[in-house]
């Protein structure tokens, strides 16, 4: 008993065998392959360059928003104006002045002037 295949059906296994097409398909396969290794690596700068920009970009903002506040806000002056190290007085026209029309008035209790709201929401929202 004889298994070699007849001697036309021989050539026609050497001829299938023989054609490139399985270099044609790793080499095309290859190259899909590292053609999406470039995408990845490509996403991967793209985004690693975004964030960049957008880290510089934050705390560019939060100098600026820093800086603003800080020039609007100087913490080294006094809460109450001085002359000459002294608390500065005013009149009691100057202070009932300062609030709203008829939100206010200075009245005396015990012997003491007291400044006086009319209306309860406003006293909160002024000494409160």
């Amino acid at each position: 008993m004889n298994n070699e295949p007849p001697e036309n059906k021989r050539r026609l296994l050497d001829d299938v065998l023989r054609e490139d097409s399985f270099n044609d398909f790793n080499q095309a396969l290859k190259q899909q392959a590292f053609g999406t290794l470039r995408q990845a690596r490509m996403v991967r700068r793209f985004a690693t360059a975004s964030s960049v920009v957008i880290v510089a970009c934050l705390v560019v903002v939060g100098l600026q928003v820093g800086a603003k506040k800080s020039a609007g806000f100087p913490n080294n002056q006094p809460s109450v104006n001085t002359v000459a190290g002294k608390p500065a007085e005013i009149s009691e026209q100057q202070l009932v002045a300062m609030f709203p029309p008829d939100s206010c008035f200075v009245a005396e209790v015990d012997g003491k002037k007291v400044l006086v709201f009319r209306d309860p929401d406003l006293r909160a929202q002024y000494l409160n």
